[in-house]
């Protein structure tokens, strides 16, 4: 619940009938995360970065996300470690999103 809650969602005063637990509510432009990522361009893949952050890629079904170590380079362009690059099936030149934690 704080992480939910630490992302803008609020509980609604209601209670799941299947589970028993309290829902949450947030509209999706007032999501952190969705707020504050932005798109970047790898520029490279190293052995590591100088922050970890939130990746994404691909869209719908080819959507593929996780934790990887970048570090931003200058315009819109970003340094990701090897290991997320593979989990993300990106090469240099491709296009992710990226938010910091």
């Amino acid at each position: 619940m704080k992480m939910l809650e630490g992302e803008g969602f609020r509980h609604d005063r209601y209670i799941d009938i299947f589970d028993g637990g309290p829902t949450v509510t947030v509209a999706t432009d007032q999501i952190r995360t969705i707020r504050e990522s932005r798109e970047f361009t790898v520029a490279e893949i190293s052995e590591g970065g100088a922050e970890s952050m939130i990746l994404a890629a691909g869209r719908l079904e080819n959507f593929r996300a996780c934790y990887g170590c970048a570090r931003r380079l200058p315009g819109k362009s970003l340094a990701i470690d090897r290991e997320a690059a593979d989990l993300l099936e990106v090469n240099e030149g491709d296009k992710v999103v990226a938010v910091g934690r």
